[in-house]
């Protein structure tokens, strides 16, 4: 008589026995099941992570594109404020000239009157 881990005789297990101990019956399906389950989230990972790139290069686009247009508002802005400011100058230059012209004339009046 051969010595086997397991009973021959199948009838002498319990119930609970055989519903704690592993099928044994097909190894072989066993690791096909867990390789397919393995392949099927090495492919849901590969594609989340495919997912996640594509995701954050359009956000660095975008991000990228916004910084861009921030600083073309920035120079539009920065050149309209220099113009502006030059606009400013040039009439403050222009009514002072305007203040002191009328001033001479005030000034000539006056003397005119008083002679």
């Amino acid at each position: 008589m051969m010595i086997t881990s397991q009973p021959e005789d199948v009838d002498h297990v319990s119930p609970k026995q055989r519903e704690l101990a592993p099928d044994k019956s097909h190894p072989s399906e066993d690791l096909k099941n867990s390789l397919t389950q393995l392949c099927e989230e090495v492919y849901f990972l590969r594609m989340t992570m495919i997912e996640s790139e594509e995701r954050m290069r359009h956000l660095l686009t975008d991000q990228h594109k916004h910084e861009r247009h921030l600083e073309e508002e920035r120079l539009r802005n920065s050149s309209l404020k220099e113009n502006h400011e030059q606009q400013l100058a040039d009439m403050d230059r222009s009514y002072q000239e305007q203040i002191n012209h009328l001033n001479m004339e005030k000034s000539k009046l006056a003397w005119e009157n008083q002679s």
